[in-house]
């Protein structure tokens, strides 16, 4: 398998806690202007991973990639689809 094999096997600890670091009022900042800007360059897919710089917290983390394209009166828009990364296990379906 690839490099991240080591962690994709690596047993949970009990006890141990989970937090996160994102910000939600930052992370639809970026939700909203990932897909505007890659709507205006017509891009197939697009990342944004927005981090403090002096501790390394992800405040905001966003992968998105083209669905379909839909007509909404006169205009024409892109609809966009949240990527999940294959680096990452899943135990359910999206």
């Amino acid at each position: 398998m690839g490099k991240y094999e080591h962690i994709v096997r690596q047993p949970a600890v009990d006890g141990a806690s989970v937090y996160t670091t994102l910000d939600m009022n930052i992370q639809s900042i970026v939700e909203r202007n990932l897909r505007e800007q890659l709507s205006q360059l017509e891009a197939e897919s697009g990342t944004v991973v927005l981090m403090e710089v002096k501790t390394g917290k992800v405040v905001a983390i966003s992968n998105l990639q083209r669905a379909a394209r839909v007509s909404t009166g006169r205009r024409r828009i892109w609809l966009w689809r949240t990527l999940v990364s294959r680096a990452l296990p899943s135990r359910s379906p999206l």
